[in-house]
């Protein structure tokens, strides 16, 4: 999912292939606002609390929690701040750049635990779960909302909350 995907940019001429983005509508005027002030806090030293840059200033840490923190990419809090505070590795002018990264692996994310969960269901099959994990990744709805890049990580959890519930019935077990 990451290649096809990739070649995709490659073609659009997205970074980092181009000088080119995938950011439309709520990526490119409201999350990337939001994770350049984040940028801008990390490397300035700033208030992660409150933030003054919009309006009359504006609750930081809800709007980290709710837009900017991924739950993907670890199961404790501090493993998920620490993907997050990457951003401090980059120059400003490049948080545009690290958002289509963010954008192109949360995508293969999706395929990954699609196919993950197909496997886990019928091991027999070897080329099926990958077959369909791409299908799911480049499915419509990921295609036609990938700009909300907190939405990607509800469609990436959907098989590994999918194979709990089907723990939850089948096995009658909780963990």
């Amino acid at each position: 999912t990451v290649l096809i995907t990739g070649i995709g940019f490659a073609c659009l001429t997205v970074w980092p292939f181009g000088d080119k983005t995938v950011l439309i509508i709520d990526s490119l005027h409201q999350y990337l606002p939001f994770y350049t002030d984040m940028h801008n806090k990390l490397v300035n030293g700033g208030s992660l609390l409150y933030s003054f840059s919009g309006g009359l200033g504006y609750n930081f840490w809800s709007t980290y929690a709710y837009y900017l923190a991924s739950p993907l990419l670890g199961d404790r809090k501090e493993d998920v701040a620490k993907f997050s505070f990457l951003m401090v590795l980059i120059p400003t002018e490049n948080v545009c750049d690290f958002m289509d990264l963010m954008i192109l692996l949360k995508i293969g994310l999706c395929g990954g635990c699609f196919a993950w969960y197909l496997h886990r269901r019928d091991p027999k099959r070897r080329y099926l779960p990958v077959v369909f994990g791409v299908m799911f990744a480049l499915s419509n709805f990921v295609i036609g909302y990938y700009f909300n890049l907190m939405w990607l990580d509800s469609i990436v959890l959907f098989p590994i909350i999918l194979m709990g519930v089907e723990k939850l019935i089948n096995d009658r077990d909780g963990r």
